[in-house]
């Protein structure tokens, strides 16, 4: 495998990118299929290599290859900002002090609205110790404790000590021309059945899921248009298998305050090690830089930890997750869709 090119192409597979959370022409709201993918990276090394020598540009069928392999290893999902469904998403994290088996990790996973489980290696102000990181969709405080609690009581090793609310999309400085806010885009009938299909094939092609679901092809693509342009809606990367090739993947989170965000990533990028090593960034949390990097082995892992808190000030906490591994369950996100009465 292409090292290199499983790297570029998992810093291509977010959508929409980093700088596209408002609205961007409709021909770069393409989700990132493996042709897109293609197109991408041999535009990028041919406008790079203009007047002196170029890297080999990847034939269609190795970014093919190499995209089925990454997509193997990584849980496409399709995030809808809970908000607009009068809904909360609140991470929990936990210390385990063993192992949890399969089956417990599957009994955390049907405890009402939790859509995702994380586990892995986590290291930090705690030390190395297993880490558990459990997303929750809720209406009230009392939906997440109860979820909360029931978590607590799969285990008697696991033990709460941080969380926080999702801060999955960027703040929004203008809404007046966001196609959700006018009320011809009301959360109709069909709407539901679009939404309830992305959620289910986040990348299946827009006439297959016209197919699948029923709706009429230019309802889908007249929605999708909507949908792609109004900066409620992406789709993330889940860890499901950390390795990749010869490449192992983590997760950091650097705690910040609100006013230093700006400061914390340029400072960062400022990092050789950082730039070199990063695949992908935002601000999921409210005052946490999140960050998926690679490594190449768990040696590696360590000293590139070290490296970067020597860096941070005191209060920028690193807790990065060695080969995390992710449980996804759409249910919670189906049944937001199809009860709220907006």
């Amino acid at each position: 495998m292409d090292e290199s090119l499983i790297i570029d192409i998992i810093r291509r597979l977010q959508w929409p990118g980093d700088d596209a959370h408002m609205k961007w022409p409709y021909e770069n709201s393409r989700r990132p299929t493996a042709y897109w993918l293609y197109q991408a990276i041999s535009s990028q090394k041919r406008n790079t290599s203009m007047g002196r020598v170029s890297s080999k540009i990847p034939s269609r069928n190795s970014v093919f290859q190499h995209y089925q392999k990454v997509i193997g290893a990584m849980i496409p999902r399709f995030i809808i900002d809970p908000a607009l469904f009068s809904r909360s998403m609140t991470s929990v994290l936990f210390t385990d002090d063993l192992y949890l088996s399969e089956t417990q990790v599957q009994k955390i996973l049907k405890i009402d609205g939790v859509e995702l489980v994380q586990r892995g290696l986590g290291l930090g102000p705690l030390g190395l110790r297993p880490t558990i990181s459990v997303n929750v969709l809720h209406k009230t405080d009392e939906q997440l404790e109860r979820a909360v609690r029931d978590i607590v009581s799969v285990s008697p090793s696991i033990s709460e000590f941080y969380r926080v609310k999702n801060y999955l999309f960027k703040p929004r400085n203008n809404e007046l021309n966001d196609p959700l806010t006018k009320r011809d885009f009301k959360i109709r009938s069909t709407t539901r059945k679009i939404m309830t299909g992305m959620v289910k094939y986040p990348l299946l092609p827009l006439n297959d899921l016209a197919l699948r679901i029923g709706v009429k092809r230019d309802v889908v693509y007249r929605n999708y248009e909507y949908i792609s342009s109004s900066g409620f809606f992406k789709i993330e990367y889940s860890v499901s298998n950390p390795v990749i090739g010869n490449i192992s993947l983590f997760q950091s989170g650097f705690l910040v305050e609100e006013g230093q965000k700006g400061d914390l990533l340029n400072h960062l990028r400022s990092l050789s090690l950082f730039r070199e090593r990063l695949l992908n960034s935002r601000w999921s949390f409210g005052n946490v830089l999140y960050t998926l990097s690679w490594s190449k082995d768990y040696v590696d892992f360590l000293s590139y930890q070290t490296t970067i808190v020597k860096h941070l000030k005191p209060e920028n906490i690193m807790l990065s997750v060695w080969q995390p591994r992710t449980y996804f369950n759409k249910k919670p996100i189906i049944e937001m869709i199809n009860s709220y009465d907006g």
